[in-house]
């Protein structure tokens, strides 16, 4: 391995431990091979739950790798049951159509080079984002009388919403600080695209 590659690699795996540490999951077990990188994770929440990551480090993610790693990832849903696990696929450069296509229709996380591969709430412009809880929604709900529906908008494809792992229809909560307002919090609603 080329140092220049050795750098990319050790950045990207540190980048996608950050992002799985973000979501409260602690890698239990971490192997590595001459084109990818295998990850089992535990959710810290409730250690039943698992993530099985693979970061290839080919140059493209193609119907081959992903037929691999769905083997893979299927030995993993027998031995701690079909719910219990879900997959997590990085691409250290691209992925081909299909295989995007295919992982998606899985339910698979896909991560591509066109994704930010590092927790980007450690930067200090971007506030800190969180999925409000469904109980502190209803009393705002009820406190300012309105609906989910009259929430500002924010696209799934948002980098932020991305990272925390939000799905249309859930409420994200945003945190900005200011020296001057102080702490302020806003509320968005995950939507699919935009209504403009």
């Amino acid at each position: 391995m080329s140092e220049n590659r050795d750098i990319k690699v050790k950045n990207l795996l540190k980048g996608i431990k950050a992002i799985l540490k973000r979501r409260k999951y602690k890698i239990v077990n971490e192997e590595h091979f001459e084109n990818y990188i295998d990850l089992e994770c535990e959710s810290e929440l409730d250690s039943t739950q698992e993530i099985y990551a693979r970061i290839s480090l080919e140059d493209k993610v193609g119907v081959t790798i992903l037929r691999d790693y769905f083997k893979k990832l299927d030995e993993r849903k027998e031995l701690k049951g079909e719910e219990n696990v879900k997959g997590l696929l990085v691409a250290s450069n691209r992925f081909t159509h299909y295989a995007r296509r295919e992982a998606k229709e899985k339910n698979i996380w896909v991560i591509t080079s066109k994704d930010p591969r590092f927790d980007i709430f450690t930067h200090n412009l971007v506030p800190e984002h969180v999925i409000c809880p469904e109980e502190e929604l209803k009393e705002l709900f009820i406190k300012y009388k309105i609906k989910r529906k009259h929430l500002p908008k924010i696209l799934v494809s948002d980098p932020a919403v991305k990272a925390i792992g939000a799905k249309p229809g859930q409420v994200v909560k945003i945190y900005r600080k200011s020296d001057i307002a102080g702490e302020s919090v806003a509320y968005r609603l995950v939507v699919q695209k935009s209504n403009n």
